[in-house]
């Protein structure tokens, strides 16, 4: 049976590594990124900081919950 420090870390975990895929495929699929951003009326040059963005805050949250 799973105790709640285990779920804990878990949803961690993924939290972390849906994070970091995001932010890869921001990277790894730029062009189908660039028409859905078109499409709803965003700039396209802000889909590069996001993806560091969304990189950097993820490992930091994981940093984050290391040191509680």
């Amino acid at each position: 049976m799973l105790n709640q420090k285990n779920i804990y870390w878990i949803s961690t975990i993924l939290l972390f590594s849906s994070l970091i895929l995001t932010g890869i495929f921001y990277f790894v699929f730029y062009d189908t990124l660039v028409l859905y951003f078109k499409n709803y009326g965003y700039p396209t040059y802000i889909i590069y900081p996001l993806a560091i963005a969304k990189i950097i805050g993820s490992i930091e949250i994981y940093i984050i919950k290391i040191h509680l």
